[in-house]
């Protein structure tokens, strides 16, 4: 089967997700490309992105998230050197998988990316945690499908930073969604999920770390299992709740509940 996966390039939790996918061998039997995004933002430069993260989330928000990436790249470039391949900092890409590309995502919605798609004929695409909002030529395309991991339990928490925004307003629990995608965001019919207890100790990075880890076995557990029986999907009431970017409001909220970023 021909997979294609859309990501955020040096995206921590992305790697995690990917890079233990493909040691469990869930690709082994599969050609797969890897279409990495690039920027904070979708369809933003690099300086745009990191200014509308400065005016909309402030100082506090922005310079924690630049450290977590930061601290990933320098971890990461110390075990490529020392070689400790099996540390969730290592990158997935240095494994060696048969039939497996990786190259930077082209704009979704401009028509090298369509091309690029048709060439490619992918059966079913993957979104494991991606900037863009998949448009219809791409998500309508394969065969099986355009499938979507977001750190929420859907319907509540569409939208971008759920894992901030579940800490911000004091939940007890959050979850991973693996859903389909359509036209809307987050919005697609629901294949599985998995609840996860929030701690009165958890950071966000800890969370969103223990999100990715259960969506390792969502998408491991729906790719082996979606040929041996009908998949059965549940309706997503898109009436449940959406956020945007983390306000400065927010963050204080954030702050006041003796919340950490790392």
């Amino acid at each position: 089967m021909r997979i294609l996966i859309l990501t955020s390039k040096d995206h921590i939790y992305a790697n995690v997700v990917l890079k233990n996918l493909i040691e469990k061998g869930v690709f082994d039997r599969h050609q797969v490309m890897v279409w990495e995004q690039m920027g904070l933002l979708a369809n933003k430069s690099m300086l745009r992105g990191l200014w509308i993260y400065l005016r909309t989330a402030g100082w506090d928000y922005t310079t924690a998230q630049i450290i977590k990436q930061l601290w990933f790249q320098l971890m990461r470039f110390l075990q490529q050197i020392f070689g400790r391949q099996e540390s969730c900092f290592y990158p997935y890409y240095h494994n060696r998988l048969r039939r497996f590309s990786r190259e930077i995502c082209p704009n979704l919605n401009g028509t090298v990316a369509l091309r690029k798609l048709k060439k490619y004929k992918p059966e079913l695409v993957i979104s494991v945690f991606s900037r863009d909002i998949i448009p219809q030529p791409i998500f309508s395309f394969p065969e099986m499908g355009t499938v979507n991991l977001h750190p929420a339990l859907l319907p509540k928490y569409r939208g971008v930073s759920p894992v901030f925004w579940c800490l911000a307003r004091g939940e007890k629990k959050t979850g991973i969604t693996l859903h389909y995608v359509n036209r809307g965001i987050d919005t697609g019919k629901i294949i599985t999920q998995k609840a996860i207890l929030i701690f009165k100790t958890d950071s966000e990075h800890a969370l969103y770390l223990r999100c990715a880890q259960a969506g390792v076995k969502l998408l491991m557990d729906w790719l082996r299992s979606r040929r041996q029986k009908k998949i059965r999907t549940k309706k997503v009431n898109i009436l449940g709740s959406y956020f945007s970017l983390p306000t400065k409001q927010a963050v204080q909220e954030f702050r006041s509940r003796r919340k950490r970023f790392i």
